[in-house]
Parts: structure tokens; sequence; C-alpha cells
């Protein structure tokens, strides 16, 4: 959950670790985020930020932030999950 009062700076960098770490192929990765409507649309400018910095590639490439998915069932599962967030109003 974030709250109105969250701190800017520190927040984000842990929120990405906590979804994208091993990309979020594991049962502790974050699910589901709760923030509160005064800082949404910062939050999501921040994270937006994160995410355009990464380089996503060769997971041997020392210069690759982002590896590929372990398995097919993650795609598989990472698609649907696409779909629903769409579905429920979710902009790409």
């Amino acid at each position: 959950m974030v709250f109105e009062d969250v701190d800017m700076v520190k927040a984000p960098p842990v929120i990405f670790g906590g979804r994208f770490r091993h990309c979020g192929q594991v049962c502790s990765a974050l699910k589901r985020l709760i923030v509160h409507e005064d800082v949404t649309d910062a939050l999501i400018k921040a994270l937006k930020e994160i995410v355009e910095r990464q380089k996503v590639g060769d997971p041997m490439d020392p210069k690759t932030d982002l590896g590929s998915l372990v398995a097919k069932r993650q795609q598989v599962l990472l698609s649907e999950q696409l779909q629903d967030a769409l579905d429920k109003g979710a902009k790409l």
C-alpha cells in the first residue's frame, strides 16, 4: 500500500524491485499495488521512468537489466494478467 505521504524518491525503486526482481517469476513478487489517489500519477511517472531505463536482453550479458522469462507458462500467465488489466481499464 502506498499512502499519500510516500517518499517518492525511495518508494519507486523498491516497488520496481519488488515486481521485476527475477522478472516477477517468484512467489514473493509484488502482485498488487494499492496507491492513494493523490500520489497515483506521480508514482506511475516515477515507475515509468525506471522501467524505461532498463535494458532488456540476454541474461548472460552484464549490461542487461532484465532477462527472459524462464518458462512458457510464465509467458502465458503474464499475457493473461496483462489482458485482465486491459479488460479492467488499464492503459498500455
